[in-house]
């Protein structure tokens, strides 16, 4: 049996999160531009008609030239994410990795958005596939799904256990077998299986009665999806399902 590489289940994986992302995505009324500095030597995201892979290399390129808040300029969906950002980098001291190589990268339409997708490699954390969304006239970097942002870090979370729920973004996945009682289950508990990039292996989700939880596994074996979840004792469950993806 032909197993694929970490790198390959990583790509495949990367690009259903970038799909589900796109089709939240078109959704949204248009956000309002939020202007903010340029980065190092001027260069500003190139905006033109028409999405060309050029471009958003560019864009990816001077979102790791730039330093601090100059960054902001090359993001995704700015408004929204810059908070979250500040978070991460800042308020967390998360290092912004060197961006050592990128790949050739390719044009894609999904939900009728155009995305620009490139494998990078990074120093530290090696390669990893990257993907920049066309905005109708610039190409923003997507950062959110490229760190995998949650409100705290996945292995401080699963080893402190804090009663607060916290925001975290998962692979979520059907339980082969649940551990519910009969009585649990009349009740509309559910339970399944969710899995981080940073995680050592992956841990079992009860869904409390009430909870909505409108995700469909019919042809999917995996969801990627941002949620609240929290610990009761030993046990994590999802308190409040945000939405499909690991961006909006």
């Amino acid at each position: 049996m032909i197993q694929m590489s970490n790198t390959a289940r990583w790509l495949v994986r990367f690009c259903l999160v970038v799909a589900m992302t796109i089709l939240l995505w078109i959704v949204r009324e248009h956000r309002a531009r939020v202007p903010h500095g340029r980065a190092a030597g001027g260069a500003v995201p190139t905006r033109t008609r028409e999405p060309a892979l050029e471009r958003a290399r560019e864009v990816l390129m001077g979102y790791f030239q730039a330093v601090g808040a100059d960054r902001f300029e090359f993001l995704h969906d700015r408004a929204r994410v810059i908070p979250l950002w500040k978070d991460y980098h800042e308020r967390r001291g998360k290092p912004v990795p060197m961006l050592v190589k990128v790949g050739p990268g390719r044009l894609a339409t999904l939900g009728g958005k155009t995305l620009a997708f490139f494998e990078a490699e990074f120093q530290p954390g090696g390669r990893k596939p990257v993907a920049l969304i066309w905005e109708g006239d610039r190409f923003g970097f997507d950062w959110e799904s490229s760190v995998v942002y949650g409100s705290m870090d996945w292995i401080e979370w699963v080893e402190t256990r804090p009663v607060e729920a916290q925001l975290m973004r998962v692979y979520l996945s059907r339980a082969t077998l649940d551990g519910l009682t009969s009585v649990e289950r009349e009740d509309g508990w559910r339970e399944m299986v969710a899995e981080h990039p940073d995680g050592l292996s992956p841990v079992v989700v009860r869904v409390p009665p009430g909870v909505g939880f409108p995700v469909e596994f019919t042809r999917r074996q995996q969801v990627p999806i941002t949620a609240e979840f929290r610990f009761n004792g030993a046990r994590i469950e999802l308190v409040r399902f945000h939405h499909e993806g690991w961006s909006r």
